[in-house]
């Protein structure tokens, strides 16, 4: 019961958003599969921009999925084929942190240091406490549908190769190499790895909600909604009427529950 509870939670939250025209959707082909990442611009405004262009370039389509750690982060991002491409995406300015923690599916960029964002994007494994505390770790969007797919992608290489070399092992993917010499260098040294197909932006009626997306997510914005209470952050981002419908959500669900329960005491009695 309580399962369905938070489901329909989630769905309200959603419609709501929906309603208020603050998201966008991308789906994405991967040799494991498609997946779907629902953007969210009150989350990251620099960041959900920064990545929506690289999707609309059409950057990331055939690009390799080059760090893959289990249980932690898949990462993309690099060209398939080096060029000109990077001239067109000069570095970013962090965004303010939103003031939500980082969950299973959730798409950020990476980085290097402070105002160090361009094209490098990751997901995250699992829920994490050790992400989202660099300046340039703030969430994007969030995976919604697929993110089986995305478990499935091959992450037999470990980590990059500069990370598993301080720890005294010579494997894993250079990003360096990549940068030089595209898929022909993953391809040639990494036979096994996954690929992303073509990314695309889709209206949100295609996109087949993961139950688990929808809590997930439904909390994700009210916890966003009083962060930016908190500290001014995008004091004019839509978020604000998702309050009012979750109260709504609940009143409603709630009496449905108890008009439910009551119903089967009196059977039983």
């Amino acid at each position: 019961m309580a399962a369905r509870f938070l489901l329909w939670c989630g769905i309200s939250v959603r419609l709501c958003a929906a309603a208020a025209g603050d998201l966008a959707y991308v789906r994405c082909g991967s040799t494991a599969g498609d997946f779907a990442v629902e953007v969210h611009p009150e989350w990251s405004p620099l960041g959900a921009e920064r990545y929506l262009r690289l999707v609309d370039d059409g950057f990331f389509d055939g690009s390799g999925l080059f760090r893959v750690v289990k249980g932690f982060l898949a990462q993309f991002g690099l060209p398939a084929a080096p060029g000109p491409k990077w001239a067109k995406y000069p570095r970013i300015t962090d965004d303010p942190k939103p003031g939500i923690s980082f969950r299973r599916g959730m798409v950020s960029f990476a980085g290097s240091g402070k105002d160090s964002r361009t094209t490098q994007v990751f997901i995250s494994y699992k829920n994490s406490r050790s992400l989202g505390n660099s300046p340039w770790e703030t969430p994007v969007g969030l995976v919604v549908q697929g993110m089986g797919n995305v478990d499935r992608w091959y992450s037999g290489y470990g980590d990059l190769k500069s990370l598993q070399r301080a720890k005294g092992k010579d494997a894993g993917v250079d990003p360096g190499e990549v940068k030089k010499r595209g898929n022909a260098y993953l391809e040639e040294s990494f036979p096994l790895l996954s690929f992303l197909g073509n990314c695309s932006r889709v209206p949100r009626d295609t996109v087949v909600f993961d139950a688990v997306a929808l809590v997930a997510d439904g909390a994700l914005l009210q916890h966003s909604r009083r962060a930016d209470e908190d500290v001014g952050v995008h004091p004019k981002s839509n978020s604000t009427l998702y309050s009012p419908y979750i109260m709504l959500c609940t009143v409603v669900v709630s009496l449905w529950v108890l008009v439910k329960n009551r119903g089967k005491s009196r059977k039983v009695f």
